[in-house]
């Protein structure tokens, strides 16, 4: 009788472990690459996630294109590289969610004087950052932009009532929310920051004002805090998949498919030359921030464009200091989120050259 009680004992002890580690996963190993501070200050730190899977290497791509405008150095303790002008004179890195599935990391620092703070989210899986489209029904994102605009207004309105009329900076400091109240009841929220935690979600919303007014913008990031037990109804599949995984039995989220531009990190060819590609920013109407490198010798390339109404996309790379256009990429999106296209100088008018690319992964 000790025997079963014992081997049942067992039994539930093994399920346990079973059950917590579908819903949990060792935390990331994530190195910080460092370099001296050009002002005597702290040292500057920058992440880097540890290992050789394509997901991490996508992750690291995007990041330091996105924040460092360069590729990751192939050696592992290679020092962080800095701008040569000084721009850069604080840098830091703090990783607020890490569940296995998702990862959420904020950077901060100073550039040319001006303080920033970034927040990236990435699929663990895929290596690709995550929208909030990508969380949500269609029905669900229109319910979760009023939970959001909802207390924001009402900390605007909270925040004039205590504002003196008389006083010349607090009548501007109301003009200016007055002013922001339609964009703030408007949000589409596709450029609020996201941060995903393993019980919440926050969104930090674009400043009020232009960036020499930003003492007059004290509410600033006017961000909202939602438990996920709260937006768990309006979660779609990969929603709940990823944020919830307590609810869910697979060991990896699929991130649902989109035809077209989206964020990431991808790699292919030009005619048999290896390049990647990093999509770093995707604007309210048909923008779009982008970089690209050749495999050979990994130097940094700005993109800007924009997508055309169907659906091809054209960036360019312009020359330092000018607008003159050096080389133009054409990109076609596939369903499966590949892209076929065309890249050509234009400085020449060199030939067209055939272009394949793949989510890095």
């Amino acid at each position: 009788m000790s025997i079963g009680i014992k081997a049942l004992g067992a039994l539930l002890f093994a399920a346990t472990l079973i059950g917590s580690s579908a819903s949990a996963a060792a935390p990331l190993l994530i190195d910080s690459i460092k370099a001296k501070s050009p002002t005597g200050g702290a040292e500057l730190r920058f992440p880097k996630l540890a290992g050789n899977g394509a997901n991490f290497r996508a992750i690291n791509l995007y990041l330091f294109a996105v924040e460092l405008q360069q590729r990751p150095a192939r050696d592992a303790k290679a020092a962080l590289l800095l701008p040569k002008d000084g721009s850069l004179s604080e840098l830091d890195y703090e990783v607020v969610g890490d569940t296995g599935r998702v990862l959420s990391i904020r950077v901060i620092g100073k550039r040319s004087g001006v303080g920033f703070s970034h927040l990236h989210n990435f699929d663990v899986a895929s290596g690709l950052p995550i929208l909030l489209a990508d969380l949500f029904t269609p029905e669900g994102y229109g319910r979760l932009r009023t939970q959001v605009a909802t207390p924001r207004v009402q900390r605007i309105r909270d925040f004039q009532e205590t504002l003196n009329p008389k006083d010349d900076l607090q009548s501007e400091q109301r003009e200016v929310y007055e002013d922001c109240l339609p964009a703030v009841r408007g949000d589409t929220l596709t450029d609020n920051q996201l941060l995903l935690a393993i019980d919440h979600l926050a969104l930090e919303r674009p400043d009020c004002t232009t960036q020499d007014q930003l003492e007059l913008d004290v509410l600033r990031p006017l961000k909202v805090k939602l438990p996920l037990t709260v937006l768990a109804p309006d979660l779609g599949p990969y929603g709940r998949c990823a944020l919830l995984p307590a609810e869910s039995s697979s060991p990896a989220c699929a991130l649902p498919p989109k035809q077209g531009l989206r964020l990431g990190s991808y790699a292919g060819t030009i005619d048999k030359e290896k390049i990647n590609l990093v999509i770093e920013r995707l604007y309210d109407g048909d923008r779009v921030d982008a970089s690209w490198s050749r495999e050979a010798d990994g130097r940094y390339h700005r993109l800007q464009g924009r997508v055309q109404r169907d659906g091809k996309a054209k960036l360019f790379e312009t020359e330092a200091g000018s607008e003159a256009l050096l080389v133009e990429f054409t990109l076609f999106g596939k369903a499966d989120g590949s892209f076929a296209g065309q890249w050509r100088t234009v400085t020449g008018g060199s030939a067209l050259k055939p272009l394949e690319l793949k989510v890095l992964q």
